[in-house]
């Protein structure tokens, strides 16, 4: 069909139909679809494993993907199953930053930021006004207009006094203080 995606073998032959309105490349057995706006997953076979009713879907991390629904946000597993509730709020930057990391994933509530594990629990609850993703083992906070870092417990490691702080890398994280943007470790 024109304007339609789908998929070929290697000797060019269409392996799963040409029906969707847009597909992603396969990443582990499974690729994004997307129909009449929504969104969903196929396996390499071209079988439904998550049907087309989703407004977004993030990219698999820890086995579980970020749905999007109506403004609220859940998980799915690599089978298609919700295996957290979508019932935490949408906004733009939790399709990548609300992936797991560290085993854990930022979500919202409120308009306020906590962390929850792959099982869907609370593990820090909703405090923050911001938070970025885990990555070696601490999180940047927003709290009261100034970033800080916790654990992954939820205790403040890092005080709250940087105007902007970034995640760790290789054992530094770039930050701003009074206008100087520095690295700490």
């Amino acid at each position: 069909a024109a304007g339609k995606y789908g998929y070929i073998n290697i000797a060019g032959a269409t392996a799963i139909p040409f029906q969707y309105d847009w597909v992603s490349k396969f990443n582990n057995g499974l690729a994004k679809e997307k129909v009449n706006s929504k969104f969903g997953l196929i396996d390499i076979k071209g079988d439904t494993i998550l049907n087309c009713e989703y407004d977004n879907i993030g990219d698999f991390s820890d086995s579980l993907a970020m749905v999007v629904q109506n403004g609220k946000v859940g998980y799915v597993n690599r089978h298609g199953d919700i295996v957290i509730p979508v019932k935490y709020e949408y906004s733009a930057d939790l399709l990548a930053g609300g992936m797991f990391n560290d085993g854990l994933a930022k979500v919202q509530l409120y308009k306020r930021r906590g962390f929850i594990d792959t099982a869907g629990k609370v593990v820090i609850h909703f405090i923050y006004d911001d938070a970025l993703p885990f990555k070696e083992g601490l999180a940047p906070v927003l709290s009261a207009k100034k970033w800080g870092y916790i654990n992954r417990k939820g205790k403040t490691v890092i005080r709250n006094k940087y105007d902007y702080a970034a995640n760790f890398s290789d054992s530094l994280a770039r930050v701003t203080l009074k206008g100087q943007t520095g690295f700490i470790d």
